[in-house]
């Protein structure tokens, strides 16, 4: 498994995507999954679930097993050109 240096958390890293089968099947054909996918996702006392919006179905639910882990929860600023500034 490839390693992800720390500073690199915050930076898109996805390899897989996950999908709701459900939106899989019926995905209109000018959008893409990822622009299709309407989730909620967050903590549970398991662990971690992602809920399909318009299904109202799980897509995952990790369960860490009592573990617990290291997480990112920033995110690398960008520059809003209309506002110009940094946000």
């Amino acid at each position: 498994m490839k390693q992800i240096k720390p500073e690199d958390f915050d930076k898109k890293n996805i390899e897989m995507y996950l999908h709701c089968q459900l939106c899989a099947e019926e995905l209109p054909a000018e959008e893409s999954p990822e622009s299709y996918a309407r989730f909620s996702i967050g903590w549970t006392v398991a662990g971690l679930q992602v809920w399909c919006v318009r299904h109202d179905v799980n897509v995952i639910h990790i369960d860490f097993e009592g573990t617990q882990h290291q997480a990112c929860m920033t995110r690398e600023k960008i520059y809003d050109n209309e506002k110009e500034k940094w946000i």
